[in-house]
């Protein structure tokens, strides 16, 4: 399973959606309980690029919290 699928399955949506819809929820939670072994920072690097973030990351972490910005701004600390 690839960061696509994972975020697919967990929002219960087409990957495509992922970028284009804008009534998916993402929680903070779902984001920060990815363990950081399970996804390669290329991936992470691939999968921001699909969802138009440039935030350059130099870890997992650093994509991760790239992504809660992206998608949970409110939620960041």
């Amino acid at each position: 399973m690839d960061l696509y699928q994972y975020f697919a399955e967990k929002l219960h949506c087409e990957e495509s959606d992922l970028r284009i819809s804008s009534s998916l929820v993402w929680s903070a939670s779902l984001i920060e309980q990815i363990p950081e072994d399970r996804f390669s920072l290329a991936d992470w690097r691939e999968f921001l690029a699909y969802l138009h973030c440039s935030s350059p990351v130099s870890s997992t972490a650093e994509a991760k919290k790239a992504l809660l910005l992206l998608k949970c701004p409110c939620s960041v600390r």
